[in-house]
């Protein structure tokens, strides 16, 4: 089964992350995912303060992601200086508090000609090589990596069970699952896809969306059958984080609160009892 989690957003003019977090709070989530601005960090010492003080401390770190932060690179030279990026990144985890660290394994295709089988088939290997270094420096740090499935238009990882069966070869308990159920709906059977990689997963990724965007909605907003994924979710390690990786505001929160999301919240992602 699963505690509830939410992300936390720092550096971002937008978002005032005490205030958010007291909310969350409010909703029944017991830790946080850190997630900054890469144009305007927060101090590392402050962000865990902040957290900590709330009562949502700091469980994992988003790793960087994006254009160029490629870890099914064929140029072995250019996963080598992503995965330099990644050490530093299980640094910052611990320096937070926290003990994992989300990563993205590719970036978004830039054409339609990227996604095609056969260039996915020539990625894996260069994948799995770095899988395997991962699970290495986590081992070093003490830090577990989460690899994510991601949406239908990145170069490698859209497909989970494919993903998952990668990380079960390695069979290392640093490299581990986050299940993103968003991303996986938008793919394919999500309720199917969870069940598959069920023995992986060591942190989930909620948000809900209409099967084409990733647009990050709440959940029952969007079209994800999340009834459907109750069965599986109770068979999670106890304490597994379902994450609320939602972008919303204050006043968002407090509407939500009042409507009994966390009821929902509980019967759909087989949430812990509160102790």
């Amino acid at each position: 089964m699963t505690c509830l989690a939410t992300v936390a957003a720092f550096g971002f003019d937008q978002f005032n992350t005490a205030e958010l977090l007291k909310r969350y709070r409010q909703l029944g989530c017991c830790s946080c995912q850190f997630y900054r601005n890469i144009g305007n960090p927060p101090d590392p010492s402050q962000a865990r303060r902040i957290a900590t003080d709330v009562g949502v401390p700091i469980d994992s770190v988003h790793g960087l992601f994006g254009p160029g932060h490629d870890l099914s690179s064929l140029d072995a030279s250019a996963r080598q200086a992503m995965l330099a990026n990644y050490r530093l990144e299980g640094e910052l985890a611990l320096e937070l508090g926290a003990s994992s660290v989300v990563v993205h394994p590719a970036p978004r295709a830039e054409s339609a000609a990227q996604l095609n089988r056969q260039m996915v088939i020539q990625r894996i290997p260069p994948l799995c090589d770095s899988l395997v270094q991962l699970a290495q420096m986590g081992r070093q740090l003490g830090v577990v990596y989460l690899i994510e499935n991601l949406p239908p238009d990145y170069l490698i990882g859209r497909d989970p069970i494919q993903l998952a069966q990668m990380i079960r070869d390695l069979n290392d308990p640093y490299v581990r699952m986050c299940f993103d159920v968003g991303h996986a709906h938008m793919t394919g059977q999500v309720a199917g896809a969870l069940e598959a990689c069920l023995d992986v997963i060591s942190y989930v990724h909620v948000h809900d969306n209409d099967g084409m965007l990733d647009s990050h909605l709440i959940p029952g907003k969007g079209c994800l059958p999340w009834q459907s994924l109750a069965p599986t979710m109770a068979c999670l390690a106890h304490d597994t984080p379902a994450m609320l990786e939602l972008f919303i505001t204050e006043s968002d929160l407090d509407d939500l609160i009042a409507l009994d999301l966390a009821d929902r919240l509980g019967s759909w992602l087989s949430l812990e009892e509160s102790s």
